[in-house]
């Protein structure tokens, strides 16, 4: 939950640890524009080497689902 987290931090963090993954998402709706706060983390995890930073829509909703399985 990202509600008291640092301006622009991602909605989600979740962590697997039985495969060693952490998935980094920011959530947005169809029409939604990631901020430039949103696009600095984002882009600061991924320089981090976090392979699973991305921006997920409702649209995604099908590899959303492969990824978490």
């Amino acid at each position: 939950d990202s509600r008291r987290s640092t301006e622009g931090f991602p909605d989600l963090v979740l962590c697997r640890p039985r495969d060693e993954r952490l998935v980094i998402a920011e959530l947005k709706r169809i029409d939604g524009r990631v901020t430039p706060a949103q696009r600095a983390w984002l882009d600061a995890l991924g320089a981090a080497r976090y392979k699973d930073v991305r921006v997920w829509r409702p649209t995604d909703w099908d590899d959303i689902q492969r990824l978490l399985r």
